[in-house]
């Protein structure tokens, strides 16, 4: 299942075994999660220092899902997974939201639905978390991962998600001239962004 597209029978047969929740307006959603059928892994998040050396040395590892989730947000189904775990949560006592300090659960959100769970596809659950276009807030997570609850955030839209159009944005230039994804149509444009957290 880990390279299923979800097109053809292979849609229908994911409806019938796995319920769609539907998201519109600004009402929060509870989705009732189901046990991953078949093999479904992502790749581990490097955490710490030992981490990082056990990735260059050993290799991509990979980390099994444990349930799994869709959600159909403005006509388009997202399927989604939490990763194998213990127990789960949204509280993070760290306080610190980088990746190698943030201690909530993870949500992997196959974005580009390719059946594969990359790095940039997981978002923690302390965090709003980007379904399509739109951000969410997961303000409830059932300790077994069974259930949870999102409901639409107000936190602007972030995230990448490869293949996706760059949404508008706007910026002033070392000139103090303000400048817009607009004027670069058809040139070819390079953005760099970055931030400390």
């Amino acid at each position: 299942m880990a390279k299923t597209r979800f097109l053809g029978w292979n849609a229908l047969a994911f409806f019938l075994f796995f319920p769609v929740q539907f998201v519109s307006g600004s009402e929060p959603v509870t989705i009732k999660m189901k046990p991953v059928a078949s093999e479904v892994s992502g790749e581990k998040p490097i955490q710490g220092l030992s981490g990082l050396l056990g990735r260059l040395f050993l290799g991509n590892r990979s980390q099994p899902m444990q349930w799994q989730g869709s959600l159909s947000i403005d006509g388009k189904l997202h399927t989604f997974f939490l990763p194998e775990a213990k127990t789960y949560s949204t509280d993070n006592p760290s306080k610190q939201s980088w990746q190698q300090e943030n201690k909530s659960s993870q949500i992997c959100i196959d974005a580009n639905a390719d059946g594969n769970i990359t790095i940039d596809e997981r978002w923690f659950s302390n965090l709003p978390v980007r379904f399509g276009n739109r951000m969410f807030d997961v303000t409830r997570l059932a300790r077994d991962g069974s259930q949870l609850t999102l409901a639409p955030s107000k936190a602007p839209l972030s995230g990448l998600v490869l293949g996706k159009k760059c949404p508008p944005f706007s910026f002033l230039d070392e000139d103090k001239k303000t400048r817009s994804l607009d004027q670069y149509r058809g040139k070819i444009l390079l953005v760099d962004v970055w931030s400390i957290t």
